[in-house]
């Protein structure tokens, strides 16, 4: 017979039993299941669940069992699919969260769209299809930004898949057929952006007949070397940045081949020790040689006024292609070897402090954003970067409404803005409410602000941000801005 004890425990873990959410995972288009999909949980703050993930069977269902009461994000991630999260409208939404009693026992849909595509045919200049044709996607930006690209087949037939909605540009690559060689060129047919044809692209469909036809030119030919001393560094990794993105191999001597006339940044790293590196910048206009001078790498210096012990220093190679993927750099007391070339750091402040001024070789006045932000700089040996910090960052905070209604778990983003010139001048910062409604943004710069609370958009791009008529704050250093927010909704 059991005891009290006993059955008094049995009793409360009853009570404390939580929610079970239930669900499935389907294809968009088809509506079939879709085995393997990840779904995460993920608590907003003030709940206190704790994130949780699990993997749908092969009938595309999911379960999240004994989960706290709260408000949660459900997330569903598989490859080859665009992410969607529960409650979301649209692609470029957020999603909404799933609010839930301790009893509750919600059975959730989540259906995943496949990316978009770009195809079309690669055309020589009696419009027949050119095998091994190399064809690249750019966003439609200023400048355009590569994103993918695909090689066309035996038909010359292209498909450039795992796109984001948008509008975008195509050009092929510049390449050598039948020894007829054919400069990079824009959709339909011209060497100019501006005269490029945008192609939209959206969810689930593939954007048809974006054909190319290839313009004939002059293409060269870039050879070199790049050989470290000691040899015993071993070879280099040796990269050829343009604006059609970058090329890269291993070796001491190099050769890059079907080249269009432009600007060009060649750098390379020995892969031993000592660690010794070279960069080149330079106007290809016919074949030429361009060899690299591979030097040990000199220590750069950061000094922070007032000095700070572990500073996180953000680092991004900086080419003709675009920026690097960041990554923390490892100071040294304040010291690292970075390789020549253009870079952009950025200070991550201590808490209650905030990055007032910056200086650095190659930060003139056109490199430079906002001290806070990411600077450029320009590295051929030992260089000098100072960051100056100061105390009493701003804080930011406030509530999300709707018709007089907490909004547990809404997007906040905060946008530091130039009124003059209608720029944003930051990243986009971004935090949820909590489940009373409130936020708070921690070290804010003195500086003009725009801030805007909704689901409708993901870190909303500034034009995007002004339709949204967001409300506009200055911020002033050791202050707080009490801001209160109505959410923001498309009627």
């Amino acid at each position: 017979m059991l005891g009290a004890a006993v059955l008094l425990a049995i009793g409360v873990a009853s009570i404390v039993e939580g929610a079970t959410v239930r669900g499935m995972v389907v294809e968009n288009q088809s509506g079939k299941a879709l085995a393997r999909t990840r779904v995460m949980l993920q608590p907003i703050p003030g709940t206190s669940g704790l994130p949780r993930n699990a993997r749908t069977t092969t009938s595309g269902s999911f379960q999240f069992a004994d989960v706290s009461a709260g408000a949660y994000i459900v997330k569903a991630v598989k490859r080859g699919y665009m992410a969607i999260e529960h409650g979301q409208k649209r692609w470029n939404s957020a999603g909404t969260p799933l609010v839930l009693k301790p009893d509750d026992t919600p059975f959730l849909s989540l259906r995943l769209p496949r990316y978009g595509a770009i195809t079309g045919v690669a055309l020589d200049e009696n419009d027949i299809g050119l095998p091994q044709q190399e064809v690249i996607a750019y966003r439609n930006t200023q400048p355009p930004q590569a994103v993918a690209r695909a090689t066309s087949d035996d038909r010359g037939v292209y498909r450039i898949g795992g796109l984001e909605p948008g509008q975008y540009l195509v050009r092929s690559a510049g390449n050598t057929d039948d020894d007829v060689q054919y400069l990079p060129t824009f959709a339909p047919q011209t060497l100019r952006v501006e005269q490029a044809r945008p192609v939209d692209v959206y969810l689930d469909a593939d954007s048809r007949d974006s054909d190319v036809r290839l313009i004939a030119g002059n293409l060269f030919t870039l050879r070199g070397s790049a050989e470290p001393a000691p040899k015993s560094a071993g070879p280099c990794d040796i990269t050829l940045s343009s604006d059609l993105g970058r090329q890269r191999i291993v070796g001491v001597g190099f050769e890059f081949k079907s080249l269009p006339p432009g600007r060009y940044e060649l750098y390379a790293e020995a892969r031993g020790a000592p660690f010794q590196a070279g960069y080149a910048n330079f106007f290809l206009g016919g074949d030429m040689v361009q060899e690299i001078s591979i030097q040990p790498v000199r220590e750069s210096r950061f000094e922070f006024s007032p000095d700070i012990a572990d500073a996180q220093v953000m680092a991004r190679r900086k080419d003709h292609a675009g920026v690097h993927e960041a990554q923390l750099l490892k100071l040294t007391n304040g010291r690292v070897m970075l390789p020549p070339g253009r870079w952009e750091v950025m200070l991550v402040p201590p808490p209650g402090q905030y990055v007032s001024s910056f200086s650095g070789y190659g930060s003139g006045p056109s490199s430079r954003v906002r001290p806070d932000g990411w600077n450029e700089i320009t590295i051929y040996g030992a260089t000098l970067v100072r960051f100056g910090l100061s105390s009493g960052g701003a804080i930011v905070q406030g509530m999300v409404k709707s018709s007089g209604e907490v909004i547990p778990g809404a997007p906040v983003y905060l946008e530091a803005f130039d009124l003059n010139s209608g720029q944003r001048l930051l990243e986009l910062r971004e935090t949820r409410t909590d489940l009373q409604g409130s936020y708070r943004f921690d070290s804010v710069p003195p500086g003009t602000y725009r801030i805007v609370s909704t689901f409708e958009y993901v870190n909303p791009e500034a034009a995007v941000m002004s339709g949204m008529n967001p409300k506009s704050i200055r911020v002033e250093a050791q202050g707080t801005s009490p801001t209160d927010l109505d959410l923001y909704v498309i009627r």
